[in-house]
């Protein structure tokens, strides 16, 4: 079994609620025998769920991701697909990288890779979950919590060409000693970027200002229903893309 994909430091803070009813649920993208995939083909996302120890598939949905018509079509897609996933936090696939891997995280799930028939692989990932989650209950003190949480790179990240991302909310909690100011001025000021995606929970007061003075133009949109998290997307005036409301002060 592969390892975990996701940023280990802000995995908890966006993870979705359980079932109700206690039961595990597992999404993974397969092909038409089970097998995992890359979402590089074209397959199917498919739930697992367990009971009585036997993991059952309760629902399945076809996807082709289409990456030529862009990444805000991109988005639209696997947000399509995974929409109705309630109570079902975790994803399995195979190779998740980059931009697939950035767009599960934003919607609340904990990413895992493996190969080979995905039903040899839910125990293995169930288990692993239970033992992450073993370790956070056991965390009583920021020492212990050190020790289970991996520090967030305060940078925005490199996800396409010219392309960053930087989930705010996720840094802030991981290193409180910083500001957003302090995180986003210097790489704002810089330049060399494209586009830039901010996740953040609410619109740091200050940007609207900073944007019109270094000719930049902005727009929110949220991240997925119910959930207060939104992703600003900043870009030249003109070519920031998006389809969200435009950014005010």
């Amino acid at each position: 079994m592969g390892g975990c994909s996701s940023s280990c430091g802000g995995a908890s803070a966006l993870r979705r609620a359980p079932a109700p009813d206690g039961k595990l649920r597992i999404a993974a993208f397969v092909d038409a025998a089970g097998d995992l995939i890359s979402f590089f083909e074209p397959g199917f996302v498919r739930v697992y769920e367990r009971a009585d120890g036997q993991w059952t598939s309760i629902s399945e949905t076809p996807l082709a991701l289409q990456r030529d018509l862009g990444l805000a079509h991109l988005k639209s897609q696997l947000k399509g697909a995974l929409a109705d996933l309630e109570h079902c936090g975790i994803f399995i696939g195979q190779r998740l990288r980059g931009i697939h891997n950035v767009l599960l995280e934003d919607m609340g799930f904990h990413n895992w890779e493996g190969e080979g028939p995905v039903l040899a692989k839910l125990d293995a990932v169930a288990e692993r979950e239970a033992e992450a989650a073993r370790k956070a209950a056991a965390a009583c003190g920021p020492c212990a919590l050190a020790e289970v949480t991996a520090p967030i790179d305060a940078a925005p990240v490199k996800v396409g060409d010219a392309h960053f991302r930087l989930h705010l909310t996720a840094v802030l909690k991981s290193h409180p000693e910083l500001n957003s100011r302090q995180l986003l001025i210097p790489f704002l000021n810089a330049g060399g970027f494209e586009r830039l995606d901010i996740v953040c929970d609410h619109q740091p007061r200050w940007l609207a200002q900073e944007l019109d003075r270094l000719q930049l133009a902005a727009v929110a949109e949220p991240l997925l229903q119910g959930r207060r998290e939104f992703t600003i997307s900043i870009g030249r005036r003109g070519e920031s893309g998006g389809r969200g409301e435009q950014l005010k002060g």
